[in-house]
């Protein structure tokens, strides 16, 4: 009778570093700049931020958007559509901490992820689709 009221943690068995994000950004094609991490950790959160926390949520959300993308690649399943996902994030960073200016010169970015130190995954560098479909 007593087991049934103590709950099981059995799927806390595996705990694993969480991925982390970076990028890199290159104006010629050829000479990339420094790694940038991405998904930034929090600052400490408000008591506000309890009921509504949009930004944290992303990050989570992102944060499994990452953890899929490995498990794909590590089983084999297709990842085409988890690595879209993830240059699309990768994409949405950049353009979120880059000046305008900035942002219409670069012409091709690459991604990373790393798992405490190691690296998991390294992109291939992507040609930057401007607007009206022209590199």
């Amino acid at each position: 009778m007593l087991r049934a009221l103590i709950p099981t943690w059995g799927f806390f068995d595996e705990i694993t570093h969480a991925p982390v994000l970076w990028f890199r950004i290159s104006y010629d094609g050829l000479n990339f700049g420094e790694w940038i991490r991405c998904l930034v950790p929090s600052s400490p959160r408000r008591l506000r931020q309890l009921f509504f926390n949009p930004q944290d949520q992303q990050r989570f959300a992102s944060q499994a958007l990452l953890v899929q993308f490995l498990t794909d690649l590590g089983t084999h399943s297709s990842s085409v559509v988890s690595q879209e996902l993830v240059q699309n994030l990768v994409r949405s960073e950049i353009k979120d901490r880059t000046p305008p200016e900035e942002w219409s010169a670069f012409s091709h970015d690459q991604f990373r992820i790393t798992v405490d130190g190691d690296e998991a995954f390294i992109s291939e560098p992507r040609l930057r689709i401007r607007s009206g479909g022209r590199p």
